[in-house]
């Protein structure tokens, strides 16, 4: 006579499988973000490629001036994902490059792409004269590109205190990762007035 499983011999099996997932999970968990972290490097490596094929072609810094939402750019910009007709589909033949894998954050200060770092610092001073001296003492380790995307959901990108991460590529092509303390503003990117670029 064939014997049913009892609900000890059940509940032993789904124990040993929950046991296995949370091990799984633990253990890829870390590798995704690594992978994640991988595409976003290489994603905001092609976009400062992009930028210095244009700086040079126009022998300027054209491709940096203005910030996000003050470039001159129509409605249905580049950075608008709401806009169902952004004017980026003309632009590049995929928008998976403008955009982290790993975007946690939602609300007022959610940014689901990379932040044009040098532009920030170009609409301080249009005609550069503030610009230039800086640029000068930095040099090639300007950040030009960045990514808050991976920080935790919980942490607060306001709170002075609280160490946060941003991935971000320099002026001379330079990957870097770094964690900082400080706020950040409205904009959800790391003022780099207050990051230790030496």
């Amino acid at each position: 006579m064939k014997r049913a499983f009892t609900l000890i011999e059940l509940l032993t099996v789904i124990s040993i499988v929950v046991a296995l997932a949370a091990v799984t999970f633990a253990v890829f968990g870390p590798v995704k973000r690594a992978a994640q972290g991988s595409v976003c490097a290489n994603n905001m490596r092609q976009l400062h490629v992009g930028y210095e094929l244009y700086r040079h072609d126009w022998d300027t810094v054209g491709a940096y001036t203005g910030s996000a939402s003050a470039m001159g750019y129509p409605a249905g910009n580049v950075y608008n994902i709401d806009d169902p007709q952004p004017e980026w589909r003309f632009m590049v033949g995929t928008y998976d490059t403008w955009k982290c894998p790993h975007p946690k954050r939602f609300g007022h200060d959610y940014w689901p792409g990379y932040f044009p770092v040098m532009g920030h610092f170009s609409r301080i001073d249009s005609d550069g004269s503030m610009l230039a001296p800086w640029l000068e003492r930095i040099g090639g380790r300007l950040p030009v590109v960045s990514d808050i995307n991976h920080n935790d959901a919980s942490i607060s990108l306001h709170d002075r205190w609280v160490s946060k991460r941003v991935l971000y590529v320099t002026l001379d092509g330079s990957f870097v990762s770094k964690s900082t303390k400080g706020v950040w503003n409205f904009f959800p990117h790391l003022d780099f007035y207050d990051l230790d670029l030496r």
